[in-house]
């Protein structure tokens, strides 16, 4: 079976310029203590959905390849997160789509850990995310009328 590095390798001409927002799927197979360059993060066992910016350099691919092959030093609180006992286990790309939104989409069905990745939103109180499956993380998005494009998912978490 392919990893989901070697699976964002071979999608790279598909996500190539693509900008947008985008979530990544984690599972962390145990309770695990985070700790970033200010703050510490406790995240319980289970599956959890990240989402993310791919407005920047690189669009949505670069910070997939970044995620996915757990690649550079740890900047950002979800590269300490997937540093920590957490593995990424898929992704959707919700190209155009603003990572504000997505967040609120998100935050009034889900639980999620407080202040975790929205540092720069501050009218979020997250962008991490526990979830039981994906389709409740789609039927939130659709009542908002977020549709997300290319999905990977590998397997399941627990």
């Amino acid at each position: 079976m392919l990893s989901l590095c070697e699976i964002v390798a071979r999608l790279e001409d598909a996500l190539m310029g693509v900008k947008g927002s985008y979530l990544l799927f984690i599972c962390c197979f145990g309770d695990v203590s985070v700790r970033t360059k200010r703050r510490t993060f406790f995240v319980d066992e289970g599956l959890y959905v990240y989402v993310g910016s791919g407005w920047g350099t690189g669009g949505v691919l670069a910070r997939l390849r970044r995620h996915a092959c757990i690649s550079g030093r740890p900047f950002w609180h979800i590269d300490f997160l997937l540093r920590s006992g957490c593995t990424p286990v898929g992704f959707s790309v919700l190209p155009s789509a603003r990572e504000r939104e997505v967040a609120a989409a998100l935050s009034g069905m889900h639980s999620y850990v407080t202040g975790f990745g929205c540092s720069d939103d501050p009218g979020s109180p997250s962008h991490l995310f526990a979830i039981k499956n994906i389709f409740g993380v789609y039927s939130s998005l659709a009542e908002r009328g977020l549709t997300p494009g290319l999905t990977i998912m590998l397997g399941e978490c627990l």
